[in-house]
């Protein structure tokens, strides 16, 4: 099969909206493996450009490798952006009271003399 042949039953499902995943050796499947959302390249030439994803073992395992490695980067996002979250509210609220507790301090000043 030649490579369009395969890339636009990809474009056509993707157009209707469906998620898709596709693994192959990335030799006559490159653009197929291009344009899906998840693109799996079971390759052992380690300079397999044509997806993200590369495994040199030329077996269906890599696409549990990826998929429970793809959770995980998605649970440490999620985890580093509440960190980041928590972190700057209380920075935000720490400088607030701060800021309201030189403003008492200095209004007070004004009216002791």
């Amino acid at each position: 099969m030649s490579p369009d042949v395969k890339d636009h039953p990809v474009e056509s499902l993707m157009d209707h909206g469906q998620l898709i995943g596709i693994f192959g050796d990335g030799a006559n499947d490159c653009g197929a493996l291009k344009t899906a959302h998840v693109g799996i390249s079971l390759s052992e030439v380690e300079a397999s450009i044509a997806t993200p994803f590369t495994s040199k073992e030329a077996t269906v395992e890599a696409v549990e490798a990826v998929l429970l490695k793809g959770r995980a980067a998605l649970s440490s996002s999620f985890h580093a952006f509440r960190i980041t979250t928590v972190f700057s509210m209380t920075r935000f609220i720490s400088a607030q009271q701060l800021i309201f507790q030189l403003f008492d301090a200095a209004r007070f000043r004004l009216f002791e003399h």
